[in-house]
């Protein structure tokens, strides 16, 4: 009889023997000299313990290395990348295809080796040929320098080692950012689990360092010798399941250095990233005769500053596109705001500084300010480094002419402010995109540098609210029509949507919207506000009629009153969660669906109501039926974006609530009174 065997024990075995191979095969042999000191040290280490994997992950690091060198007369950063992979199943060869490596016209790769080691012990090294030179964007090489060197690694198979190797050299120059770097050991999803993470620091004699390291408790090992210092982290055995998910090990430095010929690209305090940025922006801002006029004509109706501010936010992202030009000091320095104007395009960086310089003209104090976006990160406000990836315009001080603003906090210098980020499309000025919420940015004042904590909106910021008017048919029939409108982040993401679509596509998006929410569905009409008036409320009205919607048993009627159902389970099913749950932005959504019932029917069973307050959301809903219509209103809020793993459980049962009570039936029965004939 055969004995069955699971796909973890078949790879165990697979795995187990072409490990051996590599154990029993002669270490000394002229296939593994081929390969270089430090990856036959890596294999090596793994001999008391040559298994080393998470059953869930198709590859793993046996070493994962970064080397640092800054010193020297030419002040260069000198950088090495290391890595030694093993193949776990035939889907895990993915890790030897595609490595990209970047350079530009401040940056020089030195050089890329890469081998392939077989279980048998033949060596297949990476030729040049095989190194592709391909630019950053392919379809905008006129606007970059960056470029990248791709390669992969040959005859990759389950079962092999990958080495790879690569030296870039980085030049500073006195405009640049300064001497500072990060590194993470999960740089490339699906991360890895790892068996020896280590990242080098050199420096000089005459250079100094600090750093930083997050999401781990592991501390460095720090040496000093004759011609400077070594700053050396290692982690050992990091498995896949404390990173899968969540943010992965980072490592921030920066370095400074005493030596005359360098020290002015020194960047260790806000002050000095701020002060950078204000010398390479502060000759760029003077409008033209021409600009002039346009704020002249814009403000010419504008009755508080708030309507100034609105008005020159709101020309500058419809008439100036966002291109991205970065060649060499371009990446760093905004264009002259004259340029910008009669290019009509810009960057990030450019078209805060057209904000700014409009503004200015119309005696609006504003400055730029930099910022890291969440998708990429977090700004440390206790480690100064320059890591930010985005500009946006700051507007102190703004008068409270509107109830809307009086949400956004208080600065205690410059009171309560406007964060504009022009090259969001979809934003008006009353929004702003959940990227640049709740985190930190530099206002770069011409004095010093202000780290200022952007607001977070609340959910009663971000808001979807749906009013639905529909009646039910004695077949079961539903007809529909409702009106939507967000605010906030909704507000942005719905606009952005629609925009990027055709008419003809706007339809068969929301056909499928809805679709998603009510089987059998038809949309007969469909409106929209408008797209590109940024200050008109984001509204959206249709009519849909959905077949058999309530299901007939007997004398019975069945259906489901919250009609635009989200979730029809819950998708938190794991008993215990390994990192916190998060949402982009706090949200709220608010239902009232009025639905007229079937004349021949009475309601016989309403749901309960649900009254829910936790301290991270609340959730309500309340049945009426009066005159014949049944009146459903429902009240979800989201108070935080990051549910602590901790308040796992107190979540999954806030949410199976939730998705329980969307679901729950009204049962309504035939009236036989109504239904018999007059005598």
């Amino acid at each position: 009889m055969l004995t069955p065997y699971t796909y973890t024990t078949v790879r165990a075995v697979i795995l187990w023997a072409s490990v051996l191979v590599f154990l029993w095969a002669q270490p000394a042999s002229a296939a593994n000299e081929k390969l270089p000191d430090w990856a036959r040290d890596a294999i090596e280490s793994t001999g008391d313990s040559p298994v080393f994997y998470d059953e869930t992950a198709d590859a793993e690091y046996l070493l994962r290395e970064k080397i640092v060198t800054f010193g020297g007369d030419d002040a260069l950063e000198k950088n090495v990348d290391r890595r030694v992979v093993r193949i776990l199943t035939e889907k895990g060869v993915v890790h030897g295809h595609d490595y990209v490596y970047g350079y530009n016209r401040l940056s020089r790769i030195v050089s890329i080796r890469a081998w392939t080691l077989k279980p048998d012990g033949n060596v297949t090294e990476l030729g040049e040929d095989d190194i592709r030179d391909v630019p950053r964007y392919a379809s905008y090489i006129e606007y970059s320098d960056v470029r990248y060197k791709l390669f992969s690694v040959p005859e990759v198979a389950m079962g092999d080692l990958i080495i790879v190797e690569v030296e870039t050299h980085y030049t500073h120059p006195v405009w640049s950012t300064g001497f500072s770097g990060a590194w993470r050991i999960q740089d490339k999803r699906p991360w890895l689990p790892a068996h020896l993470a280590r990242f080098t620091l050199r420096v000089a004699k005459d250079w100094s360092y600090s750093h930083r390291v997050y999401e781990t408790e592991h501390l460095a090992d720090t040496r000093t010798e004759a011609n400077g210092a070594v700053w050396e982290w290692k982690d050992m055995d990091v498995p896949l399941g404390n990173v899968q998910g969540s943010p992965p090990t980072e490592l921030r430095y920066v370095c400074a250095t005493d030596d005359p010929r360098w020290a002015d690209r020194n960047r260790v305090s806000w002050d000095d990233i701020s002060g950078l940025y204000h010398w390479l922006s502060k000759d760029r801002l003077a409008p033209s005769p021409a600009m002039k006029q346009v704020v002249a004509e814009l403000i010419q109706h504008a009755a508080t500053p708030l309507e100034k501010i609105r008005a020159i936010a709101n020309y500058v992202r419809k008439n100036i596109s966002y291109v991205a030009v970065e060649m060499g000091i371009g990446g760093f320095q905004p264009r002259h705001v004259q340029n910008i104007f009669t290019n009509r395009y810009g960057d990030c960086k450019d078209m805060s500084s057209m904000i700014v310089s409009l503004l200015g003209e119309a005696e609006i104090t504003a400055y730029p300010a930099l910022v890291l976006t969440l998708d990429v990160g977090e700004i440390d406000p206790e480690f100064p480094m320059q890591y930010f990836n985005h500009c946006i315009a700051y507007v102190p001080g703004v008068p409270e002419t509107e109830g809307w603003i009086e949400a956004w906090p208080e600065h205690d210098r410059f009171g309560r402010s406007l964060w504009i980020d022009a090259t969001s499309e979809s934003a008006s000025v009353a929004d702003m995109p959940w990227s640049i919420q709740g985190t930190h940015a530099l206002v770069v004042t011409p004095d010093k540098g202000h780290l200022i904590e952007t607001p977070l909106f609340g959910p009663e910021m971000n808001v979807k609210h749906r009013a639905v008017r529909a009646a039910l048919s004695t077949d079961g029939d539903l007809h529909l029509e409702g009106e939507e409108y967000f605010t906030g982040n909704h507000s942005i993401n719905f606009r952005s949507l629609l925009k990027q679509r055709t008419e003809g596509d706007r339809k068969k998006w929301l056909q499928q919207y809805l679709g998603n929410r009510v089987p059998r569905i038809k949309l007969d009409s469909f409106q929209h506000s408008a797209l590109n008036n940024l200050d008109e409320k984001m509204e959206i009205r249709y009519r849909v009629t959905a077949g058999r919607y309530a299901n007939r048993a007997g004398a019975l009627m069945f259906f489901r009153p919250h009609v635009m159902i989200r979730w029809k389970q819950n998708p938190f099913t794991d008993d215990q969660m390994g990192e916190a749950i998060a949402f982009t932005h706090p949200f709220s959504e608010i239902d009232t669906l009025s639905i007229a019932l079937p004349p021949s029917y009475v309601v016989d069973d309403l749901p309960e109501e649900t009254d829910m307050d936790t301290g991270f959301g609340s959730y309500r809903t309340r049945y009426t039926v009066q005159d014949g219509t049944l009146i459903y209103t429902r009240h979800l809020a989201i108070r935080h974006r990051e549910i602590p793993r901790e308040s796992y459980a107190d979540w999954k049962a806030f949410f199976g609530t939730v998705v329980n009570s969307d679901k729950a039936m009204v049962v309504l029965k035939q009236d036989v009174r109504r239904t018999l004939p007059d005598r």
